[in-house]
């Protein structure tokens, strides 16, 4: 392989050389009219001709042909015997450059011919006859003999684009910091009267706020008044200058904390926060702690703490049934627990909005065998009702003084079934019956 491709690179070179030297000679001939024929041929030609180009110019006839330049003489053409003078040609124009040749490969060296083993000397022996020698490498063309690329026309240069235009600079907004938050608005108390239900109110302090937002906590409140504190912000909100009060209905029983802020959405939004305020979302419960019995009348006259009641005198009692709410309550009946020195209760009468008066029971097993009044109906936290009956004193001891007394039970339901208690006053009765004598027996 390696000496095909030595065969082909110095079939190359051969042929590149035979067409240069060929080239030449053709290109560079010299005809002198007159019968002379003068050419250009190698030096060893012979020749009267002398040139100062590579190769000598020879000339037959009379006639002196010098050569110039670096090939010699060229196309020139003389009459008679005068003197042949090469002309100067037009400049050729230049090559492109060639690209650079790549660099030929080293022959790779041949390997010496191993020694023969030395014979021993025995008579008659014939020589060895000698390695024939290697042929030697032909020589690399030289680069310098190929012509030079022409060069290329220079491109024009692109025009230069005019510069854009600068736009203005944007103003700078002022930092969000720099914007006043609302003032704090200032929460009143809540409203808690009505059982299970707080009402929230506040007094608009600003006049840059975007609206109100209402806070509630349960249990403690205390700042920051955020939702990462426990805070919970309603979904009810109000806008600019809108102090509509807020109402909830809440579970019952339970202290509710408030603040309110008044808003400012610049972005970020601002808050101007209000003080705090709580309260108790009071139980539905109906509460007759307010109703109280009194003993109005003796023997239909007005009884005062000096009037002397005695035994057989009739005794006018009066309750007065209060609801202080908040809710209301239904009455089913009224127990009535007098001392064993009151008898005959009657005249009962009921005055007051929803009342129904249904009668006495002297003996019920609802109210432990003693009397029931018979009074029920929605009792409201509005209105009082006023009940009325008679007792007889009837004493029933020999001692000069009794003590009298008379409780009350309630039954009435509100959000259950309940009772409520109250005790009548303690009066002193006069005795009006004799004590009997004891008598001591007497040893004689």
């Amino acid at each position: 392989m390696l000496k095909s491709k030595q065969k082909f690179i110095f079939s190359v070179f051969i042929l590149v050389f035979s067409f240069g030297v060929f080239n030449y000679v053709q290109g560079n001939s010299t005809v002198c009219r007159g019968g002379q024929d003068c050419s250009i041929i190698l030096d060893d030609l012979g020749g009267a001709c002398t040139g100062g180009g590579d190769f000598n110019c020879d000339c037959q006839g009379d006639a002196s042909c010098q050569d110039e330049g670096e090939y010699g003489c060229a196309d020139t053409v003389c009459d008679g015997g005068e003197s042949c003078q090469c002309a100067s040609l037009p400049d050729y124009p230049e090559y492109p450059e060639y690209p650079e040749y790549p660099e030929y490969p080293e022959y790779p060296e041949y390997p010496d011919y191993p020694s023969y083993p030395s014979y021993p000397s025995y008579p008659g022996y014939p020589s060895y006859p000698g390695y024939p020698g290697y042929p030697s490498y032909p020589d690399y063309a030289s680069y310098d003999s190929y012509p030079s690329y022409p060069s290329y026309p220079s491109y024009p240069s692109y025009p230069s684009y005019p510069s854009y235009p600068s736009y203005p600079s944007y103003p700078s907004y002022p930092s969000y910091d720099s914007y006043p938050a609302p003032s704090a608005p200032t929460l009143n108390a809540i409203n808690n009267s009505i059982c299970g239900q707080l009402t929230v109110s506040w007094v608009d302090n600003s006049n840059n706020e975007d609206g109100f937002t209402i806070w509630r906590k349960s249990g403690s409140g205390g700042a920051p008044y955020t939702a990462g504190n426990g805070w919970t912000q309603l979904a009810v909100t109000r806008n600019t200058n809108d102090t509509t009060p807020v109402t909830e209905i809440l579970a019952q029983g339970t202290i509710y904390y408030y603040v309110v802020k008044a808003y400012k959405n610049y972005p970020p939004s601002v808050d101007g926060v209000s003080n705090e305020q709580s309260a108790m979302s009071v139980v539905c419960d109906a509460n007759l702690a307010n109703t109280r019995k009194i003993i109005t009348l003796v023997n239909g006259a007005a009884y005062t703490g000096s009037t002397s009641i005695n035994d057989g005198d009739t005794l006018t009692y009066q309750i007065t049934l209060v609801n202080s709410g908040p809710a209301n309550a239904t009455i089913n009946y009224i127990c009535e627990y007098p001392s064993d020195n009151l008898s005959d209760i009657r005249n009962l009468a009921v005055s007051g909005v929803g009342s129904v008066n249904g009668g006495i029971t002297a003996s019920s097993p609802s109210c432990s065998d003693n009397p029931r009044l018979n009074v029920s109906g929605a009792k409201n936290v509005a209105n009082n009702w006023v009940i009325t009956f008679d007792f007889t004193v009837d004493t029933a001891s020999e001692d000069i003084q009794e003590v009298i007394t008379n409780s009350l039970t309630v039954n009435y339901t509100d959000t259950s079934t309940k009772s409520w208690s109250r005790s009548g006053p303690n009066v002193i009765v006069n005795s009006a019956k004799g004590k009997n004598p004891d008598f001591i027996e007497v040893a004689p």
